[in-house]
């Protein structure tokens, strides 16, 4: 279906970008996607909620990537 390719297509390049970042960004971004708040996850991993801001935007945009072009190549 629709929704287990999408969930697919997350997941495989969440793994494909995972070497691009610290294991510190990624697991900042982790912490956000289970729901926790800027300030919450700012404080787990002592630094500032910018920072947490930053990271997250980063890890996005390259995810969002590596999603078009999984979709692109399989689809």
């Amino acid at each position: 279906t629709e929704e287990s390719w999408k969930k697919y297509a997350v997941m495989r390049a969440m793994e494909n970008i995972r070497p691009l970042f610290s294991e510190k960004v990624i697991k900042m971004f982790e912490l956000l996607q289970e729901g926790k708040k800027r300030p919450e996850v700012a404080e787990i991993m002592q630094v500032s909620p910018n920072q947490v801001s930053v990271y997250k935007e980063r890890v996005l945009r390259r995810l969002t990537a590596e999603i078009r072009r999984i979709d692109q190549e399989w689809g």
